[in-house]
């Protein structure tokens, strides 16, 4: 481990992992570790220190500002401390909001990783504030490090997942899946999910052609999958159609699974929306890091 201290911006094109002392950023540290090595790219360890006003404790002379650097410097040393691998580290302590100073480092950045709940700082992140704030807004691809609180495999243990929908936006998706399983020495399991155009409609509606519409859908994913059959010829594909919405379909797969991959869509309020629903359930529920693709905007 080559480490590289002092202030500054994280090197570019780096992998970008915030950490704020608690387990789950620690093991958000650990994922951008492996990544970092994987993809032969520097690792840069951030603690954003956001101050918060507090009073002081008679027993201790120092201000409540003093003692929360000192904290944030001891949290982030231990986070660099921890890495055991041969990848250039950098360490970087940063003062101001989570969310907008992670955002900021991203533009640059390979990914930016963080953990999926924390006790403060980077990760107070119960889904709905500062993980899935920068999942949302990052301008590079996002993986929240979800903890596996289910025992037992899914049918895509050991492979990456990723949710695809048949346009033309899952192109980027499948590019970073793809490659992830490449890394990796995996297999692929690209799922897509249809239902007919009236959402009014359940999964078990009436009315419908569904063996025709299936084999519509199971075709303009095979066709949406071809061209990368070609340019990864040693990963093994496996194409799911499913007639369900995306979200349980992907949670459902994500069990034992390497790592899930899907699309964020839309600009502001929409894009709040969208990724409140598909994109942010399987944020909240999945059994492996879901990497979040900012496809639209």
């Amino acid at each position: 481990m080559n480490t590289v201290g002092g202030p500054g911006s994280a090197p570019l094109r780096s992998v970008v992992v915030g950490t704020d002392g608690s387990s789950a950023s620690a093991d958000a540290v650990q994922w951008a570790v492996r990544e970092a090595g994987l993809r032969r790219r520097p690792l840069c360890i951030v603690r954003v220190f956001d101050q918060v006003r507090t009073v002081a404790s008679p027993l201790d002379a120092r201000s409540p500002f003093e003692s929360q650097r000192i904290e944030a410097e001891t949290s982030l040393s231990e986070a660099v401390g921890s890495v055991d691998a041969d990848v250039d580290v950098s360490r970087l302590m940063v003062r101001g909001s989570v969310v907008r100073e992670l955002c900021a480092l991203a533009v640059d950045a390979e990914m930016v990783v963080v953990g999926s709940r924390g006790h403060g700082g980077i990760a107070s992140l119960l889904l709905g504030s500062a993980s899935l704030k920068v999942a949302l807004h990052a301008s590079c691809p996002v993986v929240v490090v979800r903890p596996h609180t289910r025992l037992g495999l899914g049918p895509s243990a050991g492979r990456v997942v990723a949710g695809v929908d048949v346009g033309s936006r899952s192109e980027d998706v499948l590019e970073i899946a793809f490659a992830e399983c490449e890394l990796r020495g995996v297999g692929l399991t690209a799922v897509h999910t249809y239902l007919p155009p009236d959402r009014a409609f359940t999964p078990d509606a009436t009315g419908w052609d569904w063996p025709q519409l299936h084999e519509i859908e199971e075709s303009l994913l095979a066709t949406r999958l071809a061209g990368w059959r070609d340019k990864y010829p040693d990963v093994d594909v496996v194409a799911r159609t499913v007639r369900t919405y995306a979200a349980p379909a992907l949670i459902a797969e994500s069990l034992g699974a390497t790592l899930v991959v899907l699309s964020r869509r839309g600009r502001g309020r929409l894009r709040e929306a969208v990724v409140g629903s598909a994109c942010g359930a399987v944020l909240h529920h999945a059994e492996c890091p879901v990497l979040v693709v900012p496809v639209g905007g």
